[in-house]
């Protein structure tokens, strides 16, 4: 009786300390597959879900472009996109489908029902002797636990169908585990569910090998040729005469009004005189500085929390030799981040350290990148306060009718130069077009509050760049932590080669901060000197590990049944809450 409450209580333990680790929880969720005669697959998608945090609602990404394993670029239609009883917005960007599920002004908790339903046309390859599916079921990418997967796959007429040509293969992306999730099939339908509950980063994939003649391809003209006839089909108007182009003067007109008023009222002057700083704004950190400063929320400003994190006790850093002749880095989790920190660092931090307190710097290798990617939008949301912004500047010249209005001139032009001949009218929309896009996407001009911030940052950067050593110096005498303290923003900054130089050259070169261990070809452990540091910290190899990612990330295709693997199919994706 001991026992059994003993286990009683760990369960009901384990299960709350993964309720409260998530904002939300996948409770149930089923796929129904219902495949067609021409190899279009009609997807019904049912999610029980259970929200621990307020929150709007969940979206789905679902990828429709795809690379195979020998790099060949394919793609596939998604239409007929259906989410019955919920308000939702879909929209397309970089080959994913995003279906947003929810209210914007309405946050839900506790148990909800979500039903997404849509059409796949062909998600298959021909290949010599046979046609090819595999469709990832289960997306990899969802943010948060699957509890219980379950799914049905329906024929559209029934065969003799051997074993070896059926596989349903789950786990995290490449993985070939069979034993997760059943597989059985009766008459025309397959199905199967897991076993076991879902890890986030964990996905099914459907494989089924079917006769090469098995679908009747002809059946089915592609979307996108009949989208790319109709986007490049004019029909003639009988007058194929040259017509005189005339209104190339008034788009020029329109182009040079337009870059007067931007240079003018779009861009802030440039100051030619800037006080010198030695210290970051208070209460911004190093991640916020570098993204503040370019506008651009880049790798090395997320890499910039490791010696944060180190100065900070959360982190140890150490360095070892492998059998290689090579040094390995990895990280000791030595304390939890802060619950007031903000959601870029927590993302990060936890990221880190998903699956152990010791990590290695390789084993992080195609594994990081979602996190990555999630506390870049993280940060950047962080700075974007309105106030550090001139509102009139960004309401004219960074709209999303900018970006809008010069999408279509492009196109626009393309027809004034094919049907009017109106080339030189053509060409200068185009250009338009272009400088339309890109000054959506600069800098708006600062406001005064954001100009100061930004002349602090740039005095700053202009001091890491070339430092005096003598004005190194003062500041340890009056801080003795400076160089751990700015080290993480010379890294946001770009500046670490160039500060390694500048170091060298100074009186504190056997500087080695506290938080990185160096060990020794006899595994003696010290903190080793500031070369040792500079060589083996190495920011450009973390940012290379950071960002990898492994080729059929998002549900890339596979080109062979024989290398099928989770993830390696149409379909896929992931999703999270908002």
């Amino acid at each position: 009786m001991k026992h059994f409450f003993f286990i009683s209580l760990c369960f009901l333990f384990s299960n709350f300390y993964q309720l409260c680790a998530q904002d939300f929880i996948i409770k149930n969720l089923q796929v129904d597959i219902q495949l067609e005669e021409d190899a279009t697959i009609l997807v019904t998608e049912k999610f029980d879900v259970f929200f621990n945090e307020r929150r709007r609602g969940i979206f789905r990404e679902i990828p429709f472009r795809f690379k195979t394993e020998t790099g060949e670029s394919i793609g596939t239609r998604i239409s007929n996109i259906k989410v019955p009883n919920q308000q939702s917005k879909i929209t397309r960007k970089n080959g994913i489908v995003n279906i947003r599920i929810g209210n914007p002004n309405r946050y839900i908790t506790g148990n909800q029902y979500y039903e997404i339903s849509y059409q796949v046309d062909q998600p298959v390859l021909q290949l010599d002797n046979r046609t090819e599916l595999l469709w990832n079921m289960a997306a990899h990418n969802w943010e948060v636990p699957t509890e219980n997967f379950s799914y049905t796959f329906t024929m559209p007429n029934d065969f003799v169908m051997p074993d070896t040509d059926m596989k349903v293969l789950s786990g995290r992306v490449n993985a070939e585990e069979t034993g997760i999730t059943s597989i059985k099939k009766v008459g025309r339908v397959i199905s199967g569910e897991s076993s076991r509950p879902l890890q986030p980063g964990e996905g099914v994939t459907l494989a089924l090998n079917f006769p090469k003649d098995y679908f009747d391809l002809s059946q089915s003209t592609s979307a996108d040729q009949t989208d790319n006839r109709n986007d490049r089909g004019f029909r003639s108007t009988g007058d194929s005469s040259r017509k005189e182009d005339r209104g190339f003067w008034l788009v020029g007109l329109i182009g040079g009004i337009f870059a007067w008023f931007y240079k003018k009222y779009g861009r802030n002057k440039h100051v030619a005189n800037i006080r010198a700083t030695y210290y970051p704004p208070e209460g911004m950190s190093a991640p916020e500085v570098g993204t503040f400063y370019d506008y651009q929320a880049n790798t090395r400003d997320l890499v910039s929390l490791l010696p944060k994190w180190g100065q900070e006790g959360l982190i140890e850093v150490n360095s070892l030799p492998n059998e290689k002749g090579e040094r390995d880095m990895y990280f000791i989790k030595k304390n939890e981040v802060s619950a007031t920190a903000p959601d870029y660092e927590k993302t990060m931090f936890n990221g880190l350290f998903r699956e152990n307190t010791q990590v290695f710097l390789t084993d992080l290798k195609e594994k990081y990148y979602q996190e990555l990617h999630k506390a870049k939008s993280q940060v950047k949301k962080e700075v974007s306060d309105p106030r550090l912004y001139d509102s009139k500047a960004k309401k004219y010249f960074h709209s999303p009718w900018n970006l809008v209005i010069g999408i279509l001139l492009i196109p626009l032009a393309i027809i004034l130069m094919i049907k009017f001949k109106a080339i030189f009218t053509g060409i200068i929309m185009i250009v338009l077009g272009i400088v339309l896009i890109v000054v959506k996407f600069l800098r708006p001009k600062l406001s005064e509050e954001g100009l100061q911030l930004h002349h602090r940052l740039e005095a700053l950067k202009i001091f890491l760049e070339d430092p005096d050593p003598e004005k190194i110096d003062e500041l340890m005498k009056d801080n003795p932590n400076y160089l751990d303290f700015i080290f993480p923003y010379v890294v946001a900054f770009g500046l670490d080669k160039t500060w390694d130089v500048a170091m060298q050259k100074s009186s504190h070169m056997a500087y080695s901060p506290h938080w990185y261990i160096y060990h020794d070809n006899l595994g003696h452990k010290s903190s080793g000197t500031f070369s040792d540091f500079t060589t083996n910290f190495n920011v450009a190899t973390i940012q290379s590990v950071f960002t990898s990612a492994p080729a059929s990330a998002g549900g890339s295709g596979g080109s062979s049944f024989g290398g099928g693997s989770s993830g390696g199919g149409f379909g896929g994706g992931g999703g999270g809450s908002w």
